[in-house]
């Protein structure tokens, strides 16, 4: 005979699930809540303090080399900065004598998908990859090629966020016109006025035409199939 048992599975408070998500030290070894242990001059690169970043642009004012290769963990602890907040910090002193206060839970983070975070800007996280088939990729997004060109930064925004979520977008309105590709590509990659598309041997764009090739006998002059890749120095 069968019989059914239903099970009760108890889901743990909010609070209780931050408790086991904390970064830990353990004989002054900073542990994170996943079992990494962080290196100190992987610690010591994310301190903010005045003596290690300027203040306003958060850029480091120190070299790696002027780091000790040698440095250690003297002491460290993880302390409470408020009991409602639940907000705590991860207090390092190192050999050396300096002393950092950092943010525990963006430590943890950031030593899980260190990718994704950064010191300047906190979120460098790429949008998801979205997958698609000929059924849901048809539906191709439609960008205009003067709205991309203005520069602004939410038709950037646009491109570039699409491009990385789906792979593929098609640009309207494109004039028909020599080296347009690299003037394109500077403006969605670089900066105002800067040169950014690092030319090859091949020049900083390849028309590729099925022609007589001469002495170069290169597959882009054939009419054999050319799929997407790196191209020569």
């Amino acid at each position: 005979m069968l019989s059914c048992r239903r099970v009760l599975r108890l889901r743990p408070a909010c609070a209780t699930l931050r408790q086991l998500r904390q970064i830990s030290v353990v004989n002054n070894v900073v542990v994170s809540s996943s079992g990494k242990q962080l290196h100190p001059l992987w610690l010591r690169e994310r301190c903010l303090s005045p003596a290690s970043v300027q203040q306003e642009t958060l850029q480091p004012l120190l070299q790696p080399c002027d780091l000790p290769e040698d440095l250690s963990i003297s002491s460290a602890a993880v302390k409470s900065v408020s009991p409602s907040s639940g907000k705590q910090v991860l207090m390092v002193t190192f050999s050396d004598g300096h002393t950092s206060i950092l943010d525990a839970e963006s430590v943890d983070a950031e030593a899980d998908d260190h990718v994704s975070f950064g010191i300047q800007q906190k979120d460098i996280k790429w949008p998801a990859i979205k997958t698609w088939d000929k059924s849901t990729g048809s539906k191709v997004k439609r960008i205009s090629y003067a709205d991309v060109m203005s520069g602004q930064p939410e038709h950037l925004l646009a491109l570039t966020g699409h491009l990385l979520e789906y792979g593929h977008l098609i640009v309207e309105g494109v004039p028909s016109r020599d080296m347009e590709v690299a003037a394109f590509a500077r403006v969605v990659s670089g900066f105002p006025g800067g040169q950014v598309v690092r030319p090859t041997n091949w020049g900083p764009v390849f028309n590729v035409r099925s022609v007589p090739d001469n002495t170069l006998k290169d597959l882009a002059y054939t009419s054999e199939a050319l799929p997407p890749h790196v191209d020569n120095p």
